[in-house]
């Protein structure tokens, strides 16, 4: 099998085609069906649960049929609405959208019989024996205890699970799972001085949930009293964070609720302290927005406080200031300035005042509830990206939280259907999810990573209307082997009674809420992961011994800095082994067994150094580590562009190479005794790897779980192996195997002697 890309208005044909593939059957006969299926299953279910058999797995599928069987009534007897609905939400599907909905019923009573019959075979190999399935284990969401990074319940790790916007029903949390919130944001504030308004009723079976705070805009009376509050607005947060008004309102508004919430189940997984933040400032990068007169005066405050002299600001600028009071910055500035000194000023700034901005957030909640823990949800596709005129310094606000909260994407498909670099090797693009979250770890090891907004099944522009049900599966366990212990999901689409939800008409059409396959899939993996979840997080949780430099100054300063560091960091994604990074802060943190754990670390590309960041360098070098420096102009420069004095290091303990693919890397790393614990050898139509494993040593042997992210099969031997057990189904398992795209194998293997 090998995947195949196409258009997305090519895939909306697709999803036509495969309606008209059902025989030509009318809508009653699918529903009938559907229906005699879905009997036969609850049937089985119940009789097996006399037994004590784990049957969580089929009451997914059974709610998920039930579910759909509501949806495509209603969008049978909507279709104009429906119609309209399509038309809105998905440009590439407007001129199609009266067939679409016409279609649409069908289409999904097929998906809700091809879930169905896949449920029953399995659940028929369960109660014959000829597959052991693993019992799923469930999650009381009012008996949850975060300790190192994830949610315990009597001692055993889980990972909690819902949708955005899932109705509070108990069949879907069972099925899907529930995390619970409370919205609230400065409109709970009615005026100056007075105490802030929300309803909220607090239970006795409370459950787990997070206080999401909204910034997206002031209360009238805030900018009627103060009308330049909202001067240097930038999307999710309507209003200037310099401002003082700002700042005392969100006090009271603290001053208010949060003694409400300390101690309740409800703001256990923290304070969300803002939706998706940036504050993109140059003149190329989307939502760049100007800033405030207060914004300004506070840079000049900083510039005063870096540089403690105009004339060593003028001589960096090539300006003529007479004093800091008359420095004059164009915001948006001008991405041309790129590499300058004032490019960097500004995006070091930028990124200061906001960190600043959340200090002050998290203090003053804290200051009500020193027990409370905090989160923002980063994007971590910001991280990734390459322009740093953001205002977010992801290590400084990594550290900042307790929980570490983010908004990740990994898509089957590309926006509008475009042919992707990502494409030509992988089945799906994980670079915005995954090497982020590798980061995110390094900084905080810790502490959960929850996902509140997990973008895999859609995203505003970018949808599958006919997603393998193979690549949810794929991609949910991929975002755990990486860290993640909490995921909400984008997003539910739909009411109780199966009618599309206004709120979100506009993402509807190729969304979750039309696909049963997905929603199958994703019900049924999550069942599969809390499984497995204490092999999931001792997998998630294996030291990382490949370590990369990443330098902040050389992503702010160099336009191609993090595409390079993206193809140090693939090169090395499918040996096996775990990949961290180090900062100037980590390593200035870190001990002797660190040094240990990291004889080697990675340098690539880092064209602009801080005095600081080539201090940790040096001081890691003189503790007995090695660094393997990659490219020309790696460590020459300071932030400003300024020469600087080579690295301080003993014979041996630098090595420079001006590039290096993989095998380069790999083979200086096994130098220092750096290899994976198994050996796999993968063959492909592709050419190079696509499989990402990882292990786990556990009795004698080591716990192995491979996904193939390539879009060609894999054929796999593995290395070295005596004896292969598949974890999964409890069969026996050969070592030499193919694997088709977005293929899982969670394996047990025995090394030969």
């Amino acid at each position: 099998m090998k995947i195949k890309y196409i258009a997305l208005v090519s895939a909306v044909v697709v999803g036509a085609s495969a309606v008209l593939a059902e025989g030509g059957r009318d809508y009653a006969e699918l529903r009938r069906e559907a229906e005699r299926k879905l009997d036969v299953l609850r049937a089985a279910a119940t009789r097996a649960q006399r037994k004590d058999v784990d049957v969580e797995r089929e009451l997914v599928t059974i709610t998920t049929a039930e579910l759909f069987l509501k949806a495509a009534e209603w969008d049978r007897t909507h279709p104009e609405e429906l119609e309209e609905i399509i038309k809105t939400s998905w440009w590439r599907a407007a001129k199609d959208a009266p067939r679409l909905a016409k279609e649409l019923p069908n289409k999904q009573l097929g998906e809700v019989i091809e879930a169905l019959d896949a449920a029953q075979k399995e659940f028929n190999d369960v109660l014959d024996r000829h597959i052991k399935r693993r019992p799923s284990f469930e999650l009381d969401m009012t008996d949850l205890e975060e300790k190192e990074g994830y949610y315990h319940q009597n001692g055993r790790p889980g990972f909690p699970s819902d949708f955005c916007a899932k109705p509070d029903d108990e069949k879907l949390n069972r099925a899907f799972g529930h995390i619970g919130d409370i919205y609230i944001s400065l409109s709970n504030l009615k005026g100056e001085g007075q105490e802030p308004v929300l309803y909220y009723n607090p239970s006795e079976d409370e459950k787990l949930g997070n206080i999401f705070m909204g910034q997206s805009g002031a209360p009238g009376w805030l900018k009627k009293k103060y009308p330049d509050i909202t001067d240097g607005k930038h999307h999710f947060t309507g209003f200037d964070t310099d401002h003082p008004a700002a700042r005392q309102a969100w006090a009271d508004v603290f001053a208010g609720l949060v003694p409400r919430f300390a101690g309740r189940k409800v703001s256990q997984a923290g304070y969300l302290l803002t939706n998706e933040p940036h504050w993109y400032t140059c003149t190329t990068c989307w939502g760049s927005e100007p800033v405030s007169e207060k914004t300004k005066a506070k840079f000049r405050e900083w510039l005063e406080k870096r540089h403690g002299k105009i004339e060593e600001l003028n001589q960096l600028w090539g300006a003529d200031f007479a004093s800091f009071a008359e420095v004059i910055i164009e915001v948006p500035i001008d991405a041309a300035l790129r590499g300058k000194p004032i490019w960097y000023d500004w995006c070091r700034f930028n990124m200061d005042r906001i960190t600043d901005w959340f200090g002050f957030l998290k203090r003053q909640i804290q200051q009500h509830d020193p027990d409370a823990k905090t989160q923002i949800k980063l994007i971590p596709g910001i991280f990734s990206g390459s322009c740093r005129c953001h205002g977010l310094d992801f290590e400084a606000l990594l550290r900042m939280q307790e929980i570490i909260g983010c908004d990740a994407s990994v898509m089957n498909t590309s926006q509008g259907g475009k042919k992707e670099a990502w494409m030509d090797r992988y089945a799906c693009n994980w670079r915005d999810q995954t090497m982020p979250l590798d980061f995110f770890r390094s900084i905080s090891p810790d502490k959960l990573v929850y996902d509140s907004e997990w973008h895999a099944l859609s995203k505003q522009n970018i949808r599958d209307p006919n997603m393998p049900p193979e690549y949810v599966r794929c991609a949910l366990w991929l975002a755990h082997l990486h860290g993640t212990g909490m995921n909400n999901t984008w997003y539910w689409g739909r009411t109780k009674d199966g009618a599309v939800s206004k709120k979100f008409q506009g993402a509807f059409y190729a969304s979750a809420l039309m696909q049963p396959l997905v929603m199958d899939s994703f019900g049924r993996t999550m069942k599969e992961l809390n499984a497995f979840a204490p092999q999931v997080v001792a997998m998630a949780k294996q030291p990382k011994r490949v370590r990369i430099f990443y330098s902040e100054s050389s992503a702010i300063q160099g336009g191609s800095y993090m595409g390079k560091l993206f193809e140090t960091y693939k090169s090395l994604y499918h040996s096996g082994m775990p990949i961290g990074f180090v900062t100037e802060g980590i390593l200035g943190e870190a001990d002797y067994q660190d040094i240990q754990q990291w004889p080697m670390v990675i340098v690539p590309y880092a064209d602009h150094v801080t005095a600081g960041e080539q201090k940790a360098l040096e001081q890691y070098v003189a503790r007995g580590g090695r660094l393997l420096v990659v490219g020309d102009e790696c460590l020459v420069k300071d932030e400003y562009g300024r020469s600087l004095a080579p690295i301080k290091a003993e014979a041996g303990r630098l090595l420079r190479l001006a590039k290096a693919d993989g095998d380069t890397l790999l083979e200086h790393l096994e130098t220092a005794g750096i290899a994976p614990a198994i050996k796999l050898r993968e063959t492909n139509e592709v050419g190079p790897p696509g499989c990402v494993w990882r292990t786990v040593p556990g009795g004698n042997g080591h716990g192995l779980l491979i996904l193939n992210l390539g879009r060609s099969n894999a054929s796999i031997q593995l290395e070295s192996v005596s004896e292969c057990r598949d974890l999964i189904t409890g069969k026996q398992h050969p070592v030499d195997f193919a694997m088709e795209p977005f293929g899982v194998k969670l394996l047990y293997v025995s090394k030969r002697n």
